[in-house]
């Protein structure tokens, strides 16, 4: 027994044209409600979206008692109040053996069920599949219809793809159920259809579908479990990577040519080492595009007092960042930024200036 995705819970149905709730602004969404009121419910999740933060599917409402299927979203006035009832085995068990005798009935009357999704339900709880079918206007028979196998194997099933698990559903007896295949894949009819098809298109085995049964013959007489193979994209990945590999140990081998080495050489003396500063990594002076001014032969005495002074002050004895001059001096690092023009423009002193540090330049034996 696999419930994994499914809860039974006690759903409010709304029968009726309008079928909005004007208290709660709630809206009842099934459009094939099986009563009015409250009636216990398999309520199925959807698959999850491939794509990450792809929109979700609805969830599915199945009735066990009438076997009708109705989707609806999350927010829907049907689960508002709707609880998960937390049954044991042995109701689980009931509430399959119910599922059973109402297809028996149905099939018997011809009447059209959701008989996929009982299908999937049932096979979830562990129970068998019944082999009834609705029964149809007697006087037309079944048609047969399908492709015939090739005389050999165009090339080997993906035995893990969902393809070569569908193949080997069908090729494990003659005439199993179209239904229980559905349920098993949880694939449509229409996707069961497509993969049958590709299987004769691709690989040349054949299928034959009557009614709801199928059948899957493999290629030329051959066993069953000789169409299975390894697929050509994983040989191709594996004959590149042995490739590479080779290509790699090649190149390892090869002695280095003297302009390579010279370049290495070059390379490796134009690198300079890191430096740890302030938590992190940060290049040094020599390794940093500077900008700046030029000291003049002769510089003019700085005012008594004042940021500018203070500032000058604390530049002069080497690399200061930006931000602590600023923070020291209590003003802006624009601020600090100006008054090193000020000094160049109006004292003659140079500076020099990176990314986020300053020094100023003074002409030799000068103080303060």
């Amino acid at each position: 027994m696999n419930l994994e995705g499914i809860t039974v819970r006690r759903v409010y149905y709304v029968v009726g044209v309008k079928r909005t709730s004007l208290a709660s602004q709630v809206v009842y969404e099934a459009a094939n409600p099986p009563n009015a009121g409250y009636s216990r419910a398999f309520v199925i999740e959807p698959p999850k979206p491939k794509k990450e933060g792809g929109k979700p599917g609805k969830l599915t409402l199945f009735c066990p008692s009438t076997l009708t299927a109705n989707q609806v979203s999350p927010e829907c006035g049907e689960l508002q109040r709707a609880e998960i009832e937390t049954l044991d085995d042995e109701r689980l068990a009931r509430l399959g053996a119910i599922i059973v005798d109402r297809w028996k009935v149905f099939c018997s009357s011809g009447q059209p069920r959701d008989y996929d999704v009982a299908a999937m339900v049932l096979q979830r709880l562990g129970i068998p599949v019944p082999t009834e079918r609705p029964e149809t206007d007697s006087t037309t028979s079944a048609v047969e219809h399908g492709k015939p196998a090739l005389g050999e194997l165009l090339k080997p099933v993906t035995r893990t793809s969902k393809r070569g698990k569908i193949a080997e559903f069908f090729m494990a007896a003659e005439g199993l159920s179209m239904l229980e295949a559905m349920a098993k894949f949880g694939s449509s009819r229409a996707v069961i259809l497509t993969h049958l098809y590709g299987l004769h298109a691709d690989h040349g085995l054949g299928y034959k579908i009557l009614g709801d049964t199928v059948t899957v013959h493999p290629p030329g007489g051959m066993d069953a479990g000789a169409v299975f193979g390894q697929s050509a994209s994983a040989g191709n990945a594996g004959r590149f990577k042995k490739k590479q590999r080779e290509t790699e140990a090649r190149l390892a081998e090869k002695p280095t040519s003297p302009a390579v080495a010279k370049f290495k050489a070059k390379q490796g003396e134009a690198l300079v080492g890191k430096i740890k500063r302030a938590g992190g990594a940060a290049k040094t002076a020599a390794t940093k595009k500077t900008t700046g001014k030029p000291c003049a032969a002769e510089v003019t005495p700085l005012p008594a007092k004042g940021k500018r002074r203070d500032i000058a002050i604390s530049c002069s004895e080497g690399w200061v960042p930006v931000e602590e001059l600023a923070t020291r001096h209590g003003c802006s690092t624009g601020s600090v930024k100006s008054h090193l023009a000020d000094l160049h423009t109006k004292h003659g002193f140079g500076y020099e200036q990176d990314d986020n540090r300053v020094r100023l330049i003074t002409p030799k034996g000068w103080t303060a």
